[in-house]
């Protein structure tokens, strides 16, 4: 992906889903070569990158650390932005909801 492509028009621009982005920065526990490249062009860039506070695999299994699978990358969106995972379905991966309050 290229990311000055996505993010380079000035326009309000919005990424969210399992971006393969494995970092410490959202709760993983450990760094990928993808999540880098992603978290240091959000920190060169003024994006913003949102990540659910819990976990959305189950079930949990306590002895090992959960990870976040899901995160959503802006630029240029004054909205709010919320995320949520839906328990309520029988799925190992706990669907991601965005809700961005907008006019």
């Amino acid at each position: 992906m290229d990311l000055t492509a996505c993010f380079g028009g000035g326009l309000p621009v919005l990424i969210a889903g399992d971006l393969n982005t494995r970092h410490v920065d959202w709760n993983w526990r450990l760094n990928t070569r993808w999540a880098k490249i992603v978290r240091d062009y959000a920190d060169e860039n003024s994006c913003l990158i949102f990540g659910q506070e819990s976990p959305n695999t189950k079930p949990y299994h306590p002895p090992v650390s959960p990870d976040v699978l899901d995160i959503m990358l802006t630029k240029n969106i004054s909205f709010s932005v919320y995320l949520t995972s839906y328990f309520a379905l029988s799925l190992d991966q706990l669907p991601v909801f965005s809700d961005i309050s907008c006019r």
